[in-house]
């Protein structure tokens, strides 16, 4: 499995981050492609609203979207989304990959029904990468492929 994500950066633009993203990734239509994924943990610059950080982010997953024909999923944290974009369930309809390093599964911002991906560990290995993030699925093999 591969795919290609983005770290939302809050000081440019989201039009010119989601142009940029859109050229330089490859259509995700091999199988085994994960839709794109907007990471989204970046502490905004003081000012920077969080109507004003959803609404960028808004900005960012529309044109991907339209560009790759999936909805991207968002990567955040629980506390961050509930810090910096006051837990907003705008974003719903997008699949979800939270991350939080435990054993305990986090809560899930936003009202979102469910998590799709758990990032739970950053000390994993596999297949020689040490360390490497770990990520839990929620679905069977054929759900992920």
């Amino acid at each position: 499995m591969r795919g290609a994500y983005h770290f939302f950066n809050t000081k440019q633009s989201a039009e010119a981050q989601a142009d940029h993203f859109i050229a330089h990734v490859l259509p995700l239509t091999r199988p085994g492609d994960l839709p794109p994924v907007l990471d989204v943990e970046e502490v905004p610059a003081k000012g920077y609203t969080t109507a004003a950080y959803a609404q960028a982010i808004s900005i960012w997953l529309n044109k991907v979207e339209a560009a790759f024909g999936q909805k991207p999923i968002i990567y955040t944290g629980n506390v961050f989304w509930r810090s910096y974009l006051g837990n907003t369930n705008r974003f719903i309809a997008h699949p979800l990959w939270l991350a939080k390093y435990s054993n305990i599964a986090p809560q899930i911002p936003g009202n979102w029904p469910a998590m799709n991906f758990w990032q739970f560990n950053d000390k994993g290995s596999e297949a020689g990468i040490s360390p490497v993030d770990t990520n839990w699925f929620f679905g069977d093999l054929r759900a992920l492929w």
